[in-house]
């Protein structure tokens, strides 16, 4: 079992693009994982209250969060995997496409 993108995927004069199809797929699939990765992250990530000593005269102050950053970054690298994804695919499919054409039977 191979691990990398489109294993099964043969060519004979289009290793180049084959081989930019595949990193562009492992590329793809670490944005997604940077998309779960961030949204995990965007939980904590919110406003924060931090308590102050009680005898002082400011008791408590109120941080603003980075959720909203944190979220959009999640919403871009998602679009980005996908875009990565599917460019991936197509340069797979036109590297299949010339192999299943080219050979001699």
């Amino acid at each position: 079992m191979k691990l990398y993108p489109y294993s099964n995927v043969k060519t004979e004069n289009l290793f180049t693009l084959l081989l930019a199809s595949r990193l562009i797929g492992v590329i793809g699939y670490l944005a997604i994982v940077a998309t779960l990765g961030l949204l995990i992250f965007s939980i904590f990530a919110g406003p924060q209250t931090i308590a102050g000593d009680p005898n002082s005269p400011i008791v408590s102050m109120s941080t603003l969060g980075y959720r909203e950053v944190v979220l959009s970054l999640s919403f871009t690298s998602f679009i980005s995997g996908l875009i990565c994804l599917s460019l991936s695919g197509l340069c797979a499919a036109v590297v299949s496409c010339e192999h299943k054409y080219t050979r001699v039977s």
